[in-house]
């Protein structure tokens, strides 16, 4: 698995959350999916040792999604580092960014307060390799907030579509809730056309340095190139340090794909944990369960400085709760 460095706009497109690479061992996409194109079937997959590795790569790059790694170099939308980047992804992801960055901006204005409101204006984005910067657009109302990106460029990818935050409200200090809608649209050269869409609901808290986020709901759909994805019963918590850049993350999810060929259910034992200075997670595990209780075990050893294995994966293919000995290998080998 390829790291890319960025994650996207502080607010959602959270985009979690593929495994659209070649993956080696148990096979897997190649950066064309090797699924079908259409809706992904919901019927739960039977997890074996032949489908492991290629399962876990699509969950890890639809769920995580979401959440990828590494600090901006976009003066117009600006980044925060968060978990791993998927190899065939853009390396920016402006949905968490995005919500981030608006309800941040929060703080300085109580959300039902009837002072006028600023003229939504375009603002220029990053200057793109045609010369063009495209623009984002933020028309802010007391209890809501509009973001429309047109060709926007930002971090090496053009940005497409609008991201609305309603019914803001602050039930505490440094805490405020609302309902997220998206259809946006992220193209960058060499990479499949990245899109996401949906409603779900967000909590965003601000204790001393650490932002936290949590989403919650669904259904989201997501397509990257032909491989198309759903994602339902979601919450996902990102935790921000900004003393440090450390990130935390958990998912819970149920997560259907084409490459997948079906839907499985995933939570997070142990969170994701992100140093700055690091492309990966150093600690965490995901848990993968298919068809009749079958379970992939995916557990983080070191980030990519680890020396020998950094990951590894079992799978107990009957649901009797007895995993097959570990395959350990490298990120880079994901």
């Amino acid at each position: 698995m390829e790291a890319n460095v960025s994650l996207a706009a502080r607010l959602l497109v959270l985009s979690s959350i593929t495994a659209l690479s070649s993956c080696g061992g148990g096979g897997g996409g190649g950066s064309g999916s090797t699924g079908p194109s259409g809706p992904p079937s919901s019927t739960p997959v039977a997890l074996t040792a032949a489908n492991m590795q290629p399962v876990t790569d699509d969950v890890l790059n639809m769920s995580l999604s979401f959440v990828s790694v590494g600090a901006s170099d976009s003066s117009g939308i600006g980044d925060v580092p968060l978990l791993s980047a998927p190899k065939t992804l853009p390396r920016n992801r402006p949905l968490i960014t995005l919500l981030r960055r608006q309800l941040g901006s929060l703080d300085a204005r109580a959300p039902m307060a009837s002072a006028p409101v600023p003229l939504a204006t375009p603002v220029p984005c990053d200057m793109g390799p045609d010369g063009t910067t495209g623009s984002q657009t933020t028309d802010s109302q007391p209890t809501s907030t509009t973001v429309t990106f047109s060709n926007c460029f930002s971090g090496g990818e053009t940005i497409n579509g609008t991201l609305s935050l309603t019914n803001i409200m602050s039930p505490a200090a440094g805490e405020f809730t609302g309902q997220v809608s998206h259809n946006l649209t992220f193209v960058q050269v060499g990479l499949p056309t990245f899109t996401s869409s949906g409603n779900f609901d967000i909590d965003h808290k601000t204790v001393g340095t650490v932002i936290t986020d949590t989403l919650t709901g669904g259904p989201l759909t997501l397509a990257i190139g032909p491989d198309n994805a759903t994602i339902s019963g979601l919450t996902i918590t990102s935790a921000l340090d900004s003393s440090s850049n450390g990130e935390t993350d958990t998912v819970v999810a149920t997560i259907a794909t084409n490459t997948i060929g079906g839907s499985v259910t995933v939570t997070t034992p142990t969170a994701f944990q992100t140093v700055a200075t690091s492309m990966f997670p150093h600690t965490g595990q995901f848990l993968i369960k298919g068809a009749s209780n079958s379970e992939v075990r995916f557990t983080v050893l070191g980030d990519e400085t680890l020396p020998g294995n950094q990951v590894t994966l079992e799978v107990d293919p009957e649901g009797d709760g007895t995993f097959q000995a570990p395959v350990g290998m490298t990120w880079a080998a994901l």
